[in-house]
């Protein structure tokens, strides 16, 4: 036990004897023991005062504080339930008790206890924050909400009560109320860092990623060794597409060996959109070994795979992609293998993943106007470009005007030729 910790629990149990010895007075060899740090002597002397005097029963109490202290909760918790026998309404030890069925996760137990002491005593404080605890760690946060709002009403618990109920709203998914409270948090407490990566959470949840960029980038600046904010700084600044700037942040993460599936993710992606594919591979390779059943991962380096003309692995990855991502997703993928396929002059193939993509994403115009180039460039069915163009427009409201005059320009480029050729035939 280290020099600071014995003092403060000595420090403690000293103010436990002061007030027990108006009860009941503590043997002298007990106080002894105590400031000697010999607390499992001392455990063992009062329970045979205990045992020696049935009269000695406010020692339960001492005894249960002891072994609360030594974290032994299972045998505080007995010592408590026995001084209950002798005096029910004791709220110093139903208090004791509830903190130890905290410490036990018998959470049921501690709230009869922690309502108990507050049916009798309305302002006890400690009761409050232990029960709005427990509703916390049942995600009961409605009910710890009740609680920190009371507490509100006392001035010295004012910032701790609105940074609980800033975090109990944000659990909640609560978010435009939770930046109140803990923008009043902040306000009121500039240092308070806890207070100040809640509220850049809920600004990064909330979309405002301007000013969580803000805020960690000021947190930052006076903690810039502290992974979590350098992750959270990442996540904001990629969000906002400053993916150059976001690098050196994923980077640290990585380099302290805390770097996940996910972070490697990232980063791969920040090179890719810097068109450093040759990183971006590299990065996304790693990705992909910690964790392989990523659909967002196989799909980047499906593009890597592309942009560096690895046609085999793009294909490779993107059709992994396919059966590992949610639908959401398909259109888009089979639409890049139609393109790997029309890289590879597998045109044949090509045509059908647009046509895939198709009928997963009927409603985008821009795939048909790909089936009617494609067509166009590739097979020699000339009426049958001239529909595929044709559904485009009728389809196309919207859509780039450059596609459009495209396929207006082909329609009657290819209906002239056809004239021509009828005609020559003839």
């Amino acid at each position: 036990m280290d020099k600071k910790f014995r003092s403060y629990f000595c420090f403690f149990i000293l103010i436990l004897i002061s007030i027990l010895n108006a009860q009941t007075t503590i043997p002298d060899s007990v106080e002894t023991l105590i400031n000697e740090g010999k607390y499992l002597k001392s455990v063992s002397l009062l329970e045979s005062h205990i045992k020696s005097d049935k009269k000695n029963y406010p020692f339960y109490y001492t005894l249960g504080k002891i072994n609360q202290t030594l974290y032994l909760h299972a045998e505080a918790s007995k010592s408590f339930l026995t001084l209950l026998k002798y005096e029910p309404d004791n709220i110093k030890c139903h208090l004791a008790l509830g903190n130890s069925y905290m410490a036990l996760k018998r959470f049921s137990l501690a709230k009869e206890h922690f309502n108990f002491v507050l049916e009798t005593d309305s302002s006890n404080i400690a009761a409050k924050l232990n029960l709005a605890k427990i509703y916390e760690s049942e995600n009961d946060f409605i009910s710890a909400s009740e609680i920190y709002r009371q507490l509100l009403q006392i001035s010295s618990m004012e910032d701790i009560a609105l940074f609980k109920l800033g975090q109990c709203a944000f659990n909640l998914e609560k978010y435009e109320i939770a930046r109140k409270y803990l923008e009043e948090v902040c306000k009121n407490n500039p240092e308070n860092l806890q207070a100040h990566i809640l509220l850049g959470r809920i600004y990064y949840n909330i979309k405002d990623y301007k000013h969580a960029k803000k805020i960690f980038k000021f947190e930052l600046t006076k903690y810039p060794e502290r992974l979590d904010l350098n992750l959270f700084y990442a996540a904001i600044i990629f969000n906002l597409k400053e993916y150059k700037e976001a690098i050196p942040y994923y980077t640290k993460v990585i380099n302290a060996g805390k770097g996940t599936f996910k972070e490697y993710q990232k980063l791969g992606m920040c090179y890719y959109y810097i068109d450093r594919p040759k990183y971006a591979d590299l990065m996304l390779m790693k990705s992909f070994d910690k964790d392989s059943t990523k659909g967002l991962t196989t799909y980047f380096l499906g593009l890597t795979n592309m942009e560096l003309s690895r046609f085999d692995k793009a294909e490779e990855f993107l059709s992994k992609t396919i059966v590992q991502s949610t639908p959401s997703y398909f259109s888009e993928i089979y639409i890049r293998l139609a393109m790997t396929m029309e890289s590879q002059q597998r045109y044949d193939e090509s045509f059908d993943y647009y046509q895939a993509a198709l009928i997963l994403d009927p409603n985008a115009p821009e795939i048909k106007y790909y089936i009617a180039v494609l067509h166009d460039k590739y097979f020699d069915d000339d009426n049958l470009t001239i529909q595929y163009y044709e559904d485009f427009i009728t389809d196309e409201n919207e859509g780039d005007e450059k596609m459009v005059g495209y396929a207006e320009y082909r329609i009657q480029e290819i209906k002239e030729r056809l004239f021509l050729t009828k005609n020559e035939s003839r």
